[in-house]
């Protein structure tokens, strides 16, 4: 015969697998509900009840908005850790590249934003997202270009030296197709990169999950079908990064965006 503490227990890890503490309170809330409508004539009951369930209610906001605050930061560190495992062993822990993960923009689903970004040093992934005020539409850009038709394998661009900000406004503008109104909201980060590496991931059914792309800055860029050469202004650190490999690790990413997907999906079934 089970002994009655142990059958509780039993019970309680049950229900803890399967309930969330803002599912519980969102039946407290139904339950003071049921309860103000019975008993909503007596000031004396109805009162409390009403002062309850508003306590309550903003106790299960605050609980569902810091879940998902953490699980924001938990995939931004997530992403952030395979960016930075990609610059380690294929960039030999370079300080001229820069990666970023962009995402459609909430509200606004028509151009995508930066989710999440890696530099070495840098100020952490969101926090460095944050800061930029770049978007882009699909045909945009380099990276709205990627967006609009998603490749197989790496889309590589190398960018002329430019002279002046001018002079980089008029190549975005008309060589690149960036809008006078977004050009403006460009990084002074990007007058020095002079090649931006690109990847848009679809899930399983197609559909866009997000896009990397991966700049480059203060070295001559030579890429081939085998490697990428990097050749930083005093040619004495250069060094090369397979293709092939950095496909796989790009790749890997995308099957970590599409298991944030399928965790989002259960979550909004669970809320």
């Amino acid at each position: 015969m089970r002994r009655p503490g142990k059958l509780a227990y039993r019970c309680a890890v049950y229900l803890w697998r399967r309930f969330s503490v803002t599912e519980f309170l969102g039946l407290v809330l139904l339950l003071l509900a049921v309860l103000l409508a019975l008993q909503g004539k007596n000031q004396k009951i109805a009162l409390p009840l009403v002062a309850a369930y508003f306590v309550i209610a903003l106790w299960r906001f605050f609980l569902s908005m810091r879940a998902k605050e953490s699980r924001y930061s938990l995939q931004g560190q997530v992403v952030a850790g395979l960016f930075d495992f990609i610059n380690r062993e294929l960039f030999s822990r370079s300080s001229y590249t820069r990666f970023t993960l962009f995402r459609r923009a909430p509200f606004r689903p028509s151009f995508i934003i930066p989710w999440y970004r890696f530099r070495r040093g840098g100020n952490g992934p969101i926090r460095d997202a944050d800061a930029s005020r770049s978007k882009y539409q699909k045909g945009e850009g380099i990276t709205g270009r990627a967006w609009e038709t998603p490749a197989t394998k790496l889309a590589i661009q190398v960018l002329p030296e430019f002279s002046s900000r001018s002079v980089l406004e008029a190549y975005y503008i008309g060589q690149l197709g960036v809008s006078r109104e977004h050009v403006a909201d460009i990084s002074p980060y990007m007058d020095k990169v002079r090649a931006i590496v690109s990847y848009a991931f679809l899930d399983h059914h197609d559909q866009f999950l997000g896009l990397m792309s991966l700049d480059i800055q203060n070295a001559n860029v030579r890429p081939d079908e085998a490697s990428i050469d990097i050749i930083p202004p005093d040619g004495n650190s250069a060094f090369s990064v397979n293709a092939d490999e950095l496909f796989r690790f790009v790749r890997a990413l995308g099957s970590v965006l599409d298991s944030f997907q399928l965790t989002k999906g259960a979550a909004h079934e669970q809320a």
